[in-house]
């Protein structure tokens, strides 16, 4: 009976073990839900300089992305002759209504060819969203909406927009509401564009992340850490083109045929690698915890017994 009590105990902590498991991948494969916007129409792709699809970076990138991209056509009269679309970065908040979340610019008013694929084009004048993330901390789960908002110069801007959501674990962005969009679909121009070269505004360097920042998406804090962040991404090469994860679902391709790229109607949360909440210790490192110490209980309970059987022959 001894070989059966002894393989009966291993058999308990390995049950144990996967139990813990597979609590684990249940936490790592949870979708992030953003905030509600019923007023958004539509979501913003993202595009690197090469014109492919992204959907992840460094906070510390600058521009943030350069390219902006709407998934359907500005409405009327915003589609005009004088039409021009305009990245913003919105900081949404517990409790309040979309209409009522501060925002900020992060491009210039850009001018676009096609009217029915919106463009915003960045330049090196413009954030980085290390700039943004120290005037406006993430206050709901490292969580930024990005909105394309449309403007003429005979109208002013419109009401409209629209919105995807990006969350910040760390010092790397990661799209979590959105899709992909056609980069190549026309072309944009900035209106810093027109600025002579030897104007220095805006060409400095990506703000490092405040101490109040950084405790907001669970980032470093030490001023050694954010300088080697902001160096990778200021000499590294550009965020890689987004894989085979689709935050909207649709299946379109840079530089496919379909103007917007992706569904409108498939714009769910995607999950994130990352913490659902990113202030605080990954569900990961707490899952892990958990197994070694079940691991470590299980072996002494083991040891035991075959001490006790030892003795007893």
């Amino acid at each position: 009976m001894r070989p059966l009590r002894r393989w009966t105990s291993l058999g308990l902590i390995g049950l144990f073990a996967a139990a813990a498991l597979t609590g684990l991948a249940a936490t790592s494969a949870r979708a992030v839900t953003p905030p509600a916007d019923q007023y958004a129409q539509g979501y913003v792709g993202l595009c690197n300089k090469a014109g492919q699809n992204i959907t992840s970076g460094s906070v510390y990138n600058k521009p943030f992305v350069w390219r902006a991209v709407g998934s359907q056509a500005a409405p009327a009269p915003f589609n005009s002759s004088s039409r021009r679309a305009t990245l913003y970065a919105f900081q949404p908040r517990p409790d309040v209504d979309a209409s009522q979340w501060t925002g900020t610019p992060m491009t210039a008013a850009s001018h676009y060819t096609n009217a029915a694929v919106p463009m915003s084009e960045a330049t090196h004048r413009d954030f980085a969203l290390s700039d943004y993330l120290n005037d406006y901390p993430p206050e709901v789960n490292g969580i930024v909406e990005l909105r394309m908002l449309y403007s003429s110069s005979d109208t002013g801007y419109s009401t409209g927009y629209a919105a995807s959501f990006i969350q910040i674990h760390g010092t790397t962005w990661t799209l979590i509401k959105g899709g992909r969009v056609n980069c190549n679909a026309g072309t944009a121009r900035s209106s810093e564009a027109g600025l002579l070269k030897y104007d220095r505004a805006g060409k400095q360097p990506p703000q490092l992340l405040s101490v109040v920042a950084a405790k907001a998406v669970g980032a470093p804090t030490s001023r050694a850490a954010n300088l080697a962040a902001r160096d990778a991404a200021l000499h590294g090469t550009s965020p890689s083109p987004s894989g085979a994860a689709n935050p909207s679902g649709g299946s379109s391709q840079s530089g496919g045929s379909s103007a917007g790229g992706g569904s409108d109607g498939g714009t769910s949360a995607a999950a994130d690698s990352g913490s659902s909440s990113s202030g605080g210790p990954s569900p990961g490192l707490i899952a892990g915890i958990v197994i070694a110490v079940i691991l470590a209980a299980g072996a002494g309970i083991w040891w035991q017994q075959a001490r006790r059987s030892a003795g007893q022959r």
